[in-house]
């Protein structure tokens, strides 16, 4: 057998850079992880960012999947660049200095944002089972008509590229998302 095949020379370099960097930012691992050809993450288990990490303004790894839950709430994230594209549980990143949700995960069973995020805009369509706004303060940064219709978030979070409810800068635009709206109303899951 060609171990060479199966085994890349940089595998061991690679996860050592992985567990310093886990060490170094106190990043919690509840499970175990895989490094994928693509240099992403997978996560059998969750992540946690503690309190103490609370000066990171970005992910300083490539997350792609994770089966558990994933929470970088109470950082100083200003992207979510690097956040997984599927996590099995919750993706929680409320109270953090977020002024879009582009890179959020494609799919969440749960997905928590907070009322400072400006653009909901993520880039992708996304399905969310569950959406959770956290209102950290009473001026809100969300559009007024998106607060009216929470209840409605995991549905316009999957079809708000199709009514482009977005404009190339990132502001609301209503006509499409009145659209959406209306065709909520009249079924549309």
């Amino acid at each position: 057998m060609n171990l060479k095949a199966v085994f890349p020379d940089n595998i061991f370099t690679q996860e050592n850079d992985i567990d310093i960097i886990f060490r170094t930012y106190w990043i919690i691992l509840k499970g175990r992880y895989v490094i994928n050809n693509d240099q992403s993450i997978d996560v059998y288990g969750n992540i946690e960012f503690p309190n103490i990490s609370g000066y990171l303004t970005e992910l300083l790894l490539k997350f792609n999947k994770v089966s558990g839950d994933f929470n970088c709430s109470g950082l100083s994230l200003t992207t979510l660049k690097g956040a997984p594209a599927e996590v099995g549980g919750i993706f929680d990143c409320s109270y953090n200095r977020l002024t879009s949700l582009e890179f959020a995960p494609i799919y969440a069973a749960e997905f928590i944002f907070d009322n400072t995020v400006a653009c909901l805009c993520t880039g992708n369509t996304n399905y969310f089972d569950k959406v959770s706004v956290i209102f950290r303060n009473s001026l809100s940064s969300i559009p007024e008509k998106i607060v009216q219709c929470k209840e409605m978030l995991p549905i316009i979070f999957k079809y708000q590229d199709f009514y482009q409810i977005w404009d190339d800068q990132r502001s609301l635009n209503m006509a499409g998302l009145d659209e959406l709206v209306l065709e909520i109303n009249e079924g549309l899951e």
